[in-house]
């Protein structure tokens, strides 16, 4: 699975989860500070045995900082693909029922578009 073998091991191995930072080369401690996992970790060893290697309050204000900007990303992408598809939607099923709306969403286009053909009780699709 390439997202796992592209950034969530890279993550498990250089966020200081197994072992610590302070160990390992100075290029692969710059890069665990980007990681947010590293951040997680750190907190975790301060409130659980009261060890760190950062300030807490950074770590807090980069998770805080990452939350923000990688959740409103996500929003962003997640409105506009919903937008696509809510406008693929009008077109294939111009009775706007409910029925079609539910379906519409899977990728089984044309089985739903059968299903709002036979089970829409609107207007539109009784004539």
């Amino acid at each position: 699975n390439l997202p796992i073998f592209l950034f969530i091991t890279p993550m498990f191995l250089f966020s200081g989860t197994f072992f610590p930072i302070s160990g390992i080369p100075e290029w692969a401690g710059v890069f665990s500070l980007i990681l947010p996992l590293y951040h997680l970790v750190e907190l975790t060893r301060f409130f659980c045995i009261g060890a760190m290697e950062s300030n807490p309050i950074f770590n807090l204000s980069y998770l805080s900082l990452f939350i923000l900007l990688f959740g409103s990303l996500a929003l962003l992408f997640l409105k506009r693909r919903l937008i696509q598809k809510t406008e693929l939607q009008k077109v294939l099923y111009p009775c706007n029922c409910n029925f079609s709306l539910l379906i519409v969403f899977s990728s089984q286009i044309y089985r739903s578009f059968t299903y709002c053909r036979y089970f829409c009780r609107c207007p539109a699709q009784m004539a």
